[in-house]
């Protein structure tokens, strides 16, 4: 039974380089574009549409599209607490738009954001020459939890693209609603998600193809889990340097369960402005006592020369290189990590040397004593930054039933094998790295549950097991 708001406009922004609007101006336009159904195909025949009506003012710098499906009758918006789902696709000519910072509606201006219950890069397929050469090529893909009583209120639905454009009005919604719903009584949000069960059987039926999605790394997934480490993570003094707040962007969480307690840590891809920050947080989960982050991070990939793009936190004072244990005698490694912890220092080791910086109200930890550095006498980390983090998944892999967590970076593959957590909140774990193909766009969870590399093609390519 498709139950979906079939009277939909989607909005797109259109740099019209005309003389009455100056070269630099974007103007919004608004169009029916709606979907005719929920598979993967249709949505793409709406973008080519949409690039055919626009190409005349190509390169557009973004386009976005949306889709809205109800809950069948009120039992279901009861199970779903009062959510629809809102399905986003968002193309832009440049890559640092994506995925969107925020996707928020606003009612008699007041701001509630939309929660994330999936999403995932990916690239316009190289047979879609209009849709690239209109809109550009890169590709986000993301469903959200709508509150019912947002469409009611006749909300305004805003993007917040990462990098050059906010308050992107990506529908006005009518104060309509199916018949079928007018006479539900209203269900609380503001507290309570549904959980995954529910959204995974809803979005089974609306979007029967699973391909609207078909990039996205595990759907559906816990949402109380994920809002919360989500919540945890944003208000993360993570690169608090004196004076500086020093919160970053939260890009994407992956779930696994590698303690096996039945309830999944988390791990964070964050996107850091300092090159001593880990790329990746971990975060464990209760009912009782909520998110909270384990000591050890991630840094996957392998260590890149300096681009300049992040801060250095030895220019900035805070940071210091030491060599231990040249005379010879082993090194308590645990023993460190607990002085670290004790004078409140955030510690990287290395093969040769450890990394030390003052954070105000973060230390973590991170290993990378398995890591190849510039020279084998390398004894300071001036000349190497970390790999940038492209998309992150957890799952089985080919020949095996173990679950990895698979993380894509500029140039590498690395796959982590957690066997435990250690008391002081650092890993029991080992680690691979492969080359990344040069076609590998991103990660994508099989209905299977494996993890497989999808090519800017489209096709998907199975991961190995170690």
């Amino acid at each position: 039974m498709m139950t979906r708001w079939r009277a939909l406009d989607v909005t797109t922004a259109v740099a019209l380089l005309s003389p009455a609007l100056g070269a630099t101006q974007v103007a919004h336009l608004e169009s029916n574009m709606a979907w005719t159904n929920g598979t993967r195909a249709a949505l793409n025949a709406r973008l080519r549409d949409a690039a055919n009506e626009y190409r005349k003012y190509a390169p557009v710098p973004r386009v976005a599209l949306y889709d809205v499906a109800y809950p069948k009758d009120c039992g279901e918006l009861a199970t779903m607490k009062g959510f629809a789902i809102l399905a986003v696709t968002a193309v832009a000519q440049d890559s640092t738009e994506l995925p969107p910072s925020e996707v928020y509606a606003v009612v008699t201006g007041a701001q509630t954001p939309l929660f994330q219950v999936a999403g995932g890069q990916s690239h316009v397929a190289s047979s879609d020459t209009l849709v690239s050469a209109t809109f550009g090529t890169f590709r986000y893909d993301a469903l959200y939890l709508l509150p019912v009583s947002a469409s009611r209120a006749q909300a305004e639905v805003l993007v917040d693209f990462a990098a050059h454009r906010r308050g992107f009005r990506l529908a006005t919604l009518s104060g309509q609603i199916p018949q079928r719903l007018r006479s539900c009584v209203p269900s609380s949000t503001k507290t309570e998600t549904p959980n995954s069960a529910a959204i995974g059987e809803f979005v089974q039926r609306e979007y029967p193809d699973r391909g609207l999605l078909s990039h996205t790394a595990g759907l559906p997934r816990d949402t109380t889990v994920v809002g919360a480490v989500r919540a945890t993570a944003e208000r993360e003094p993570v690169e608090a340097f004196g004076q500086v707040a020093g919160f970053v962007r939260v890009r994407d969480i992956a779930l696994l369960d590698i303690d096996g307690d039945g309830s999944p840590e988390a791990f964070v891809w964050i996107e850091p402005k300092v090159r001593q920050t880990p790329t990746i947080l971990a975060y464990s989960y209760d009912q009782q006592r909520g998110a909270r982050r384990l000591l050890e991070g991630l840094v996957p990939g392998r260590l890149q020369p300096v681009s300049g793009q992040f801060v250095d936190d030895h220019t900035m004072g805070f940071g210091v290189d030491m060599v231990v244990g040249e005379n010879g005698k082993p090194v308590d490694f645990d023993r460190l990590i607990a002085a670290g912890v004790e004078h409140g220092m955030s510690l990287v080791r290395y093969r040769t040397f450890i990394h030390a910086d003052g954070r105000k109200g973060f230390v973590s930890f991170v290993d990378l004593s398995d890591r190849a550095l510039p020279t084998p006498d390398t004894k300071t980390c001036r000349d190497f930054e970390f790999s940038s983090v492209d998309a992150l998944a957890a799952g089985a892999l080919s020949g095996s039933t173990t679950r990895y967590l698979i993380v894509l970076t500029t140039k590498d593959i690395t796959i982590y094998r957690f066997r435990a957590i250690r008391p002081n909140g650092t890993f029991d774990k080992d680690s691979w790295i492969r080359a990344r193909p040069a076609d590998a766009v991103n990660l994508t969870v099989s209905s299977s549950g494996d993890v497989v590399l999808t090519m800017r093609d489209g096709r998907t390519v199975p991961l190995t097991a170690p």
